[in-house]
Parts: C-alpha cells; sequence; structure tokens
C-alpha cells in the first residue's frame, strides 16, 4: 500500500508541473517549480537545475531547490552568484555523465571539481553533511537539453532511478516544446516585419499557417493544411468559424473580437476543428496582427495539431482523480467534488460512508491479489447499484463514500440496500461480500461539511461492530472448508488431532469448557496453510529450505486469521505456539518450556503421533512402533517430557 501511495503522489507531482505548464505556457517554464519537483520526487537535500543552451556551447544554472537558509549559506560558502550564472562546457564533466541518464558520484567533489578548487567543495560536504551526488542528464532525441545535480544527505542513498528518468523525460518534452513555441512567436514577428517572405517560410513550416481578414476570412493557406482533407483553394474566404466545433465557437468568437478590438500583442487558443470527413481534430492556435497605418489589415495564425497531447493530458488528468485499482474516484477527487457541490443548490448533500468488512481476514488468508478482487468486486456492486449523477469514490483501504446532490437521508437507505441486495450474488473464495454503511445529510447551509463525514463514519463504525464479527466467523467455516478442498488429508489430519488433544486433556483431567477448547483448536491448528501453495502442501517429497520457510508461516497466518474472529483469542494464541519446542528451538517466538501455552504443548503430541502414523504426500504411514520411539527419544526436547509420558500409558494404547 506504501508503495502505492508513493507511486500516486510521484504522479501528482509530475502531473502538477505539467499542468502548471499547459496553463501558463505563455509565461515559459516554471524552473523552480520543476526543481522543487524533483526535489521531492528524488528525496535528494539539494537539487540544481542546469539548462544548456540550443549551441551546447555553455549552460546556465536556472534554480536551486532545498532548504532556504541553508542555499544560502552554500551560496556564501562558494562566493559568487549561482542563479544565472552561465558556465562554459565541461569536457571533463560531459565525459563522465555520458554513458547513463543517471550517473551517480560517490561525492560532490566528483561532480565539480574541476569547476571549483577541492578545498571549498570539501567544506560543502562538511558544512552540509551531504553524501553522495548524482546527475540526471535531461534529454529529447539524444539531444542534451540540461541535467539536474542532485545530492543527497550524507547517510542516504538514492533509489528511485526509474521515477526520476521518467521525470527527466517529462522535462524534456517541456523544454522541448517550450522552445519551439518561442520560435513560433519569434517566426509570427518576423513576419510582420518580413511579408514577402512569408508565403515561403509558411510553406515549409510543419505547423499549420493561415491568414485571414480582420474578420476570419482565409485570405491564404499554408500547405501543412492538407491535414484537414480540403482542397487548400476550397479554404479560401470561408470564415475560421466554419470549422471550428460547434460547442467550442462561442469561447472562439468572442476572443477573435477582443483580441482584434484590443490589437492584443497575441492570442493563443485551444479549439476543435473539424476535418473533411467530419472527425475533429484538437488545435492550438497562436494569432498575431497584421497591423499597417495603425489599421488591422489581417491576422496571422500558426497552428499545430495537439490531439495526442490532449489525450494525454486527460490521461494524466485521469490518472490523479482516479484509483488505480477500482476504477473509481479516489479521494482526491471525492474532497474537491465535495467541496464544489457544498452549496444551497444542492441541499439536501448526502454522504454515504462504506466500509468493506473483512478485508484484512481475507488478505490473511488468500493472499493481497485475492483482497483486490474483493475490493474491486465491492466497487462494482456499488457502480451497478448508483446511478450516474451520484459520486463513488474508494477513499482508503476499504473504505469508500459516495455523494448524492439533493438527495436525503431515504434516498441514501435506498442505495444501501439495493447495494445489499445486489451484494448477495457475489463471493469471494466462499466468503460473502460484506460493507458496513453510514450516512449523512447536510439540510442547512449553516451545518459543516466536516460534521456531516464524522456523522457518517460514525454510523459506520457503529454498524461495523454488529456486522463485523459474523462476517468473520461465517468467513473463517468458509477458510477451513477450503483447505479441506485443497488438501482432503488435512480434513481427516485435523479431525484426528482434535480428537487426540481432547483424549490427552480428559487424561489429564482438565474441566469441560477447556477440553471444547482444545477440540477447536485440534480443528483450526492448521487453518493458516489456507495461504500456502497447493505445489507445496501436496508436494510428493520432502520440501527444500525455501518450501520449508515458507510452510512455517501457517502459525503465524493462522494467528492473524483467527484474532480477528470473535471469540478466537485463546485459540489463536495456541495456533501461534503450536510448533514451539519444548526446549525453546522452535517457531516463530522460540518459546520454551512452560512458556509455551499448555494446548499447544498438547497438540504438538497429537500432530506428530498423527503425521507419522498416516499417509503423507511424500510417504506411506509409519509403523506405531516407530513413532512411539521418536516421542521418547525427543521427549524433554521437542516435546514437554510429562506430556508425553501421560500420552503414551493413557491415550496411545486406546487409539
Amino acid at each position: 500500500m506504501n508503495n502505492y501511495k508513493n507511486q500516486i503522489k510521484n504522479y501528482e507531482i509530475i502531473s502538477g508541473v505539467l499542468e502548471d505548464y499547459l496553463e501558463y505556457s505563455d509565461k515559459g517554464l516554471n524552473f523552480q517549480k520543476i526543481t522543487d519537483g524533483i526535489l521531492k520526487v528524488s528525496g535528494a537535500k539539494f537539487a540544481v537545475f542546469n539548462l544548456y543552451e540550443e549551441e551546447g556551447k555553455e549552460f546556465t544554472t536556472k534554480a536551486l531547490s532545498g532548504e532556504n537558509k541553508t542555499i544560502q549559506k552554500a551560496i556564501n560558502i562558494l562566493g559568487i552568484e549561482v542563479l544565472e550564472a552561465k558556465w562554459e562546457h565541461d569536457k571533463v564533466r560531459a565525459a563522465k555523465i555520458k554513458k547513463h541518464t543517471i550517473t551517480r558520484f560517490t561525492n560532490i567533489n566528483q561532480v565539480i571539481g574541476d569547476v571549483l578548487p577541492q578545498k571549498l567543495t570539501n567544506k560543502l560536504t562538511k558544512s552540509f553533511d551531504i553524501g553522495e551526488s548524482l546527475v540526471a542528464k535531461i534529454t529529447k532525441d539524444n539531444v542534451m537539453l540540461g541535467d539536474f545535480t542532485l545530492i543527497m544527505s550524507k547517510n542516504k542513498s538514492f533509489k528511485k532511478f526509474e521515477v526520476v528518468e521518467k521525470y527527466c523525460r517529462h522535462i524534456g518534452l517541456l523544454i522541448e516544446k517550450n522552445r519551439s513555441e518561442e520560435k513560433l512567436v519569434r517566426l509570427n514577428k518576423a513576419y510582420n516585419e518580413k511579408s514577402k517572405m512569408l508565403k515561403t517560410i509558411t510553406d515549409n513550416m510543419i505547423d499549420q499557417v493561415a491568414l485571414t481578414d480582420p474578420m476570419g476570412n482565409f485570405t491564404y493557406v499554408a500547405k501543412s493544411h492538407s491535414i484537414l482533407g480540403y482542397e487548400l483553394d476550397s479554404l479560401i474566404g470561408k470564415n475560421v468559424m466554419e470549422l471550428v466545433h460547434p460547442e467550442d465557437i462561442p469561447n472562439i468568437e468572442k476572443r477573435l473580437v477582443e483580441f482584434v478590438e484590443k490589437r492584443l500583442e497575441s492570442e493563443k487558443v485551444e479549439y476543435r476543428i473539424r476535418c473533411k470527413d467530419g472527425t475533429y481534430l484538437w488545435w492550438e492556435t497562436i494569432g498575431n496582427l497584421i497591423i499597417e497605418d495603425d489599421e488591422v489589415k489581417g491576422i496571422v495564425f500558426s497552428s499545430r495539431d495537439i490531439t495526442k497531447q490532449r489525450k494525454y493530458r486527460e490521461r494524466i488528468k485521469s490518472l490523479s482523480f482516479q484509483d488505480h485499482l477500482t476504477g473509481l474516484y479516489n479521494r482526491r477527487y471525492f474532497e474537491i467534488e465535495l467541496k464544489r457541490l457544498d452549496a444551497e443548490r444542492n441541499l439536501p448533500l448526502t454522504v454515504i460512508m462504506g466500509d468493506v468488512n473483512g478485508l484484512k481476514l481475507i488478505n490473511d488468508s488468500f493472499g493481497h491479489k485475492v483482497g483486490d478482487e474483493l475490493l474491486k468486486t465491492a466497487a462494482d456492486i456499488m457502480k451497478n447499484s448508483c446511478r450516474k449523477d451520484e459520486i463513488i469514490s474508494r477513499v482508503g483501504g476499504d473504505e469508500f463514500a459516495i455523494i448524492m446532490a439533493q438527495g436525503d437521508s431515504s434516498d441514501a437507505e435506498g442505495i444501501i440496500n439495493r447495494i445489499k441486495e445486489n451484494s448477495k450474488s457475489h463471493n469471494i473464495k466462499g466468503v460473502e461480500i460484506s460493507i458496513s454503511f453510514g450516512y449523512a445529510s447536510k439540510i442547512s447551509k449553516n451545518e459543516k461539511i466536516d460534521a456531516l463525514i464524522k456523522k457518517a463514519e460514525d454510523m459506520v463504525y457503529k454498524n461495523k461492530l454488529f456486522e463485523g464479527p459474523s462476517i468473520r466467523g461465517r468467513a473463517i467455516d468458509n477458510i477451513v472448508e477450503a483447505i479441506n478442498s485443497k488438501s482432503p488429508r488435512e480434513k481427516e489430519h485435523s479431525d484426528r488431532v482434535s480428537e487426540i488433544c481432547v483424549r490427552i486433556g480428559k487424561a489429564l483431567g482438565l474441566e469441560k469448557y477447556f477440553l471444547k477448547e482444545i477440540k477447536a483448536f485440534g480443528l483450526f491448528h492448521d487453518i493458516g496453510k489456507i495461504a500456502i501453495s497447493d505445489d507445496i502442501l501436496n508436494k510428493p517429497g520432502p520440501l527444500n529450505p525455501s518450501e520449508l520457510e515458507e510452510i512455517r508461516r501457517h502459525s503465524e497466518i493462522g494467528y492473524r486469521i483467527l484474532s480477528a474472529a470473535s471469540g478466537m483469542s485463546n485459540i489463536s494464541e495456541y495456533v501461534l505456539a503450536h510448533h514451539e519446542r519444548w526446549d525453546g528451538k522452535g517457531y516463530p517466538k522460540g518459546l520454551k518450556g512452560e512458556e509455551i501455552p499448555l494446548p499447544s504443548r498438547i497438540c504438538m503430541i497429537a500432530d506428530a503421533y498423527d503425521a507419522m502414523t498416516s499417509q503423507r504426500s511424500y510417504r506411506s504411514a509409519l509403523p506405531v512402533e516407530y513413532a512411539v520411539k521418536q516421542l521418547k527419544e525427543y521427549s524433554g526436547t521437542q516435546f514437554d517430557e510429562n506430556l508425553v509420558e501421560v500420552f503414551l500409558e493413557e491415550v496411545q494404547p486406546k487409539l
């Protein structure tokens, strides 16, 4: 889960930088935000962003990221102003970082030692307790656009190669796009100075260039407009608006009028343009006015197809609002929408909170993959039970939320009843789907939304107290059935172990309630094997060391499963200890002697005896005489010698 959260956090940092550029690209790149972003995703102590000139002869330090006071102290030590400082191309440094996208150096001296004196770099290292340094290259089509110098804390090792490489690729695309746009703006400005060269230039540009009169009627279109499928001559005289998507016309018309009337220096818009076959492309267009004798004579439009970029942008946005596992909205989207809908026109505003029962039990029993299946199934049930205008989000590991605008408590109860009814036809590994719900409605505009959420959550927890235990109890029964179906011998073995445990208990004179507990313990002692591979359980030969290590997990898994069930706390402790040894060499805790619970010591003998005298997947049953000999031999080391004596004298002869 932590890994999943970290991935989402890194996606949000990257998408934030991209969205910032897409929204404010007319202002250029925000180098500081880019550098702050790499600092966050890399885990470095300091980050430096160097931008390479297009000619490659020098590079400029555009931004520093880290604690402001510390950075200023470092600058003071260096004795030079680092920001916007230009550095000549360093062949030694370039050779060091040529081979890899990210190059690791053991200390900062190896990175900048050819630029600054070693005495100075040593002082930096000691002053700020810094360790290894890295250079992450920013390239596009094998052209060096810039790099990030990352400086780690002394005892911190850099590990985030994949996400930093991905970040660098995105930044490379932004730098290339920004440079292309700057070139385009320069070309458009040059047109007003050299209009006679326009046709030659535009006919050889990749971007779609066109001229219109002040009203937006085409007077010239470059060859690149053939991407739309029209004969170029057929476009002359047509108005731009004839090709614009109907939904985009109001905005484009308004922007065009303001552009001409206010004589804005340039204007950039995104809109959909119709092709001859009726399909639409997304275009990004920059307009520049042609002004002669203080009169607007026309407009130069430079456009490019951004259909792929739009789809990519929507994908990034979707990822930042979508729960990766279930496909529902995530908590971030839930909080944004709840805030947006918190208005008087949407009252009553109702929130339903839901908590999936038994997720931990499923994870411990069948593994997290099956637990994920439980969450996805629950999400699908909720989607199929709600209307399209109701917002469903996964807001936690096993927690879901539904927002209803203009919906009251009766509407909420209706949705909950539909979900519960639809859940009856679904199960995971034989375990029913159960979700505990709570809801609350905001009736008055003066009510606080936080109080609404708390009220709904309190109802969830109250309902969970009643619903959870019975669900877990039925789930444990299903787990036992699943074990028996995985290995039929396991049921017979558990029944015999349970019977032997009870007989030893009677021989010891234990009370009836304790005998009942021991009987249940004997039946459940191997319940943790549900999480062990069938191949290991049914292997027709001895287990290798790694397989032995795997099967030894079953006592801990059994403990976790049973400890989740009401009334099973004692039995869960017995299960955890049923492979401990009298001499302290058992597992998982290495308990010794009477530190081991009495039922666990009893089960150890019953389990060993039945295992030896019963047929196993890898051998035939051993003679009773051999089993008796083994119990005697290991009495006082593996087994409690007093219990072995009771078993051999009073129980074994009657089996």
